[in-house]
């Protein structure tokens, strides 16, 4: 029955011609499988089919029954391939109601200057937005001349439209760079503006941190939060073996009864008490 069902396919349906790049998975839907498991079409007889690998060039040869219920994909048939690419910008892209329209008339014009090798953009969408990582997500579809038989092609066209896109971002200051790991430090002084709850980047900024007696506050890179500790620590014990050497000086002139000194300022106090009153 295996045998009569693979002939049926072959005679009958005629999934694939000799010299047909085509790719053959189990799964009936799901995800495009990629180009890499795509097979050339060598040989065909009732009975099986003779196939080389694209990627290493061996030979197979399969029977038509045990391929009678996979899924066929041929790329020959396959008009007008459709290449996707993720985009990655810097949320700054949305300020302004027609930055990302201008961008895609920029690829549009680039894609038109083209057209024995792209058809047309498929779609052009946002997928997702970080606030937290300051990134917008887009996902880029565009219709190519040429079929998957030219897989080769159709990916290297690819590639260079990637890359013009991501060129035409850095021209639009849309760019989007990975920021460096960041720490909090605080070390004293206040905000200018927004409470303990917003303590997020875009309320501790640089900028937006009144210093008191150039004591380092806010965000910096991971790499550097050492060394400011450290610095840091370092005035820190110079003050106070300053403060030593002085007492040293007039002890034997007019001892004094030992004060108790208050190191926390009355910011520093009030900002101690907002976060208690945060975690509570």
């Amino acid at each position: 029955a295996k045998a009569v069902e693979g002939i049926l396919v072959i005679v009958g349906r005629r999934p694939y011609d000799i010299g047909d790049r085509i790719i053959i998975t189990n799964s009936p839907g799901g995800e495009v499988p990629p180009m890499s498991m795509s097979w050339i079409v060598e040989d065909i007889s009732l009975f099986s089919t003779t196939l080389r690998h694209n990627a290493s060039n061996e030979i197979s040869t399969v029977s038509n029954a045990s391929i009678a219920g996979a899924r066929i994909t041929n790329c020959a048939r396959s008009k007008n391939a459709i290449v996707h690419m993720v985009l990655k910008f810097h949320i700054s892209c949305h300020k302004g109601s027609n930055t990302m329209a201008r961008y895609k008339e920029g690829v549009e014009a680039h894609i038109h200057e083209m057209p024995n090798i792209w058809d047309s953009i498929f779609f052009f969408r946002c997928e997702d937005i970080d606030p937290d990582k300051e990134e917008v997500t887009y996902r880029l579809a565009v219709r190519s001349r040429y079929t998957w038989q030219l897989s080769s092609r159709v990916l290297q066209y690819r590639g260079e439209l990637h890359q013009f896109c991501v060129e035409l971002a850095f021209k639009f200051g849309i760019n989007y760079n990975t920021p460096n790991p960041r720490s909090i430090m605080y070390y004293g002084g206040s905000l200018l503006d927004g409470g303990v709850k917003d303590y997020k980047t875009r309320v501790l900024k640089n900028d937006n941190i009144q210093n008191n007696n150039e004591i380092f506050t806010g965000l910096v890179p991971n790499n550097m939060a050492l060394s400011l500790k450290t610095k840091s620590l370092e005035e820190k014990e110079a003050v106070q073996e300053s403060d030593k050497y002085k007492r040293d000086d007039t002890s034997d002139v007019s001892p004094t009864e030992d004060r108790k000194v208050d190191p926390l300022s009355s910011r520093d106090k009030k900002f101690l008490s907002m976060i208690q009153e945060f975690h509570e």
